[in-house]
């Protein structure tokens, strides 16, 4: 029993040990990518930083870039989109900036959830054809904020498994 036990703990702690952290010399894609999208939002289609999330809820995700920023700007409003007025992003752009973050997922049974984030600076909308500098600074504020959602979210698988680990043990015992 208490080799299943063992067992059952490597096969849920190794893939969320390996998750963020790859041999550069791989070939794989990194597993978070910000890639150039576009979403229609309440105030029209806007060129996005989109990031793709699996087996998450669109709460979770609209919860934590609430939380996140709520923190950095004048007023944060979740009516139809998540939209952050008066956001201090200084490596974005040295004044305030408006951000816009829509959960989709493409069907309801899909384990897939496209995260769009949007960018409006006194330059305009945020995307491919952008100042470069802001485009990165863009690029990593989105992948920086993904990476610590999962990071969130595999902490919280980890707990759950030691707790259903510790029970199992408990009953072995």
């Amino acid at each position: 029993m208490r080799n299943v036990l063992n067992t059952l703990l490597i096969a849920v702690a190794l893939p969320l040990v390996a998750q963020e952290e790859r041999p550069a010399t791989t070939d794989l894609p990194p597993p978070t990518e910000v890639r150039h999208a576009s979403m229609s939002f309440s105030t029209g289609i806007h060129p996005t930083f989109a990031v793709t999330f699996e087996g998450t809820e669109e709460r979770d995700v609209e919860r934590y870039w609430k939380d996140n920023l709520k923190d950095i700007s004048a007023d944060v409003s979740t009516k139809k989109e998540l939209l952050a007025s008066g956001a201090l992003l200084p490596n974005i752009s040295s004044d305030t900036v408006r951000v816009l973050m829509k959960a989709d997922r493409p069907s309801k049974k899909s384990p897939h959830l496209m995260v769009h984030v949007a960018f409006l600076t006194v330059n305009g909308w945020v995307g491919p054809d952008s100042d470069p500098s802001e485009v990165e600074a863009c690029r990593q504020y989105v992948y920086d904020r993904s990476v610590a959602f999962k990071r969130e979210v595999m902490n919280a698988q980890w707990q759950e498994a030691e707790k259903v680990l510790n029970n199992l043990q408990r009953e072995y015992d």
